[in-house]
């Protein structure tokens, strides 16, 4: 997706990150979006997404304009954009995930996420972190120089 496929009524409920092995969550509020703001501006390292360029940072920086604020992320790699220019084609993290790891995350109503956040959040959380270590798992297999699959191609994917 990206921002022009954004729900009308869309409302970002928190924004989760693994760094060093662990888990950390940002609630979409302003002090917790400064916080963020400020890691990611000041990392120096590879922020590593999976539809990040046109949908994640989009729509944090849509909240932090907010805030005032704007995040840069100079050292950006989005497994999403460097699959699709491998293959062809979009695909899923899900389906990136089986066809390369061997195993994916459980389906999930994203329409449900509101209510969800307000009965049970850590069962939302608990979702995101298997989104977080797919995209880690993928990620670390390109940085071992392992082939990524997609159904019955198999890719090499560039380094920054």
């Amino acid at each position: 997706g990206n921002l022009s496929n954004i729900p009308h009524g869309f409302r970002l409920l928190f924004v989760g990150i693994k760094w060093q092995g662990q888990h950390r969550f940002y609630e979409a509020e302003p002090a917790q979006l400064q916080l963020l703001a400020d890691f990611l501006e000041s990392f120096e390292g590879v922020v590593v997404t999976f539809n990040g360029r046109r949908f994640d940072i989009p729509i944090l920086n849509w909240h932090l304009l907010a805030l005032g604020r704007k995040v840069e992320v100079p050292r950006h790699y989005d497994i999403l954009v460097e699959v699709t220019k491998a293959v062809g084609h979009r695909v899923s993290l899900a389906r990136l995930a089986y066809d390369t790891l061997g195993h994916t995350k459980s389906p999930w109503d994203h329409s449900q996420n509101a209510r969800i956040w307000r009965a049970e959040p850590q069962l939302i959380l608990e979702h995101n972190k298997v989104d977080l270590d797919l995209t880690a798992a993928i990620y670390d297999a390109v940085l071992r120089g392992e082939p990524l699959r997609v159904g019955n191609k198999s890719a090499m994917l560039p380094l920054l």
